[in-house]
Order: C-alpha cells, then sequence, then structure tokens
C-alpha cells in the first residue's frame, strides 16, 4: 500500500506559498487522531495506535495521514515535542 503524508504548522494568518511550501486546507470528513508527545522517532507508535483504534471500531483508513507540529524543536525538549497524527477515516459503506 501506498501511504502519503502531509506534514504542517497550523498558523494563525494566510501566508504567499513558495520554495515547496503551500497553505492547504484539510477536507471534511471523520478521521482517526492521536496526540503523541515526545521524539518524532517514537512517532510510528502514535500510527500503531490509530490503525488499532480503527480497526476495533471497524472503520479503513484511507491512504493518507497528516501531522500536525505544535512544538518547536528548538526551543523545547524533545520529551515536549506535541505532534497532532490525523488519518481520514474512509466513509462507511
Amino acid at each position: 500500500m501506498l501511504l502519503t503524508s502531509r506534514r504542517g504548522f497550523c498558523v494563525p494568518n494566510a501566508f504567499e506559498p513558495g520554495d515547496g511550501v503551500a497553505c492547504i486546507e484539510p477536507a471534511g470528513g471523520e478521521a482517526a487522531v492521536t496526540t503523541h508527545t515526545g521524539p518524532y522517532e517514537s512517532l510510528p507508535t502514535a500510527y500503531e495506535a490509530v490503525q488499532i483504534l480503527a480497526k476495533e471500531e471497524g472503520r479503513d483508513l484511507t491512504d493518507s495521514m497528516s501531522e500536525e507540529y505544535w512544538s518547536d524543536p528548538q526551543s523545547s525538549p524533545e520529551s515536549e515535542w506535541r505532534t497532532d497524527v490525523i488519518w481520514p477515516l474512509k466513509l462507511r459503506a
């Protein structure tokens, strides 16, 4: 399965895209979401948690997920980095 991901930051104001940076609005609909606290290297545990939750709920995930970063890695310790993992759910049949 090919997975695509978007990584991003929430920003309070519109900005001019450029240099590989784009401003996107997430698609509507249901999603499985979790908040991960800690280093980026341990994010796979968050993905696994979302996959387990979706399976327990009898839901299928789409092939595209995203991450939202809420911490500045240059000004906060790794143990406090906050990343939201958002994985859209497929529509119910």
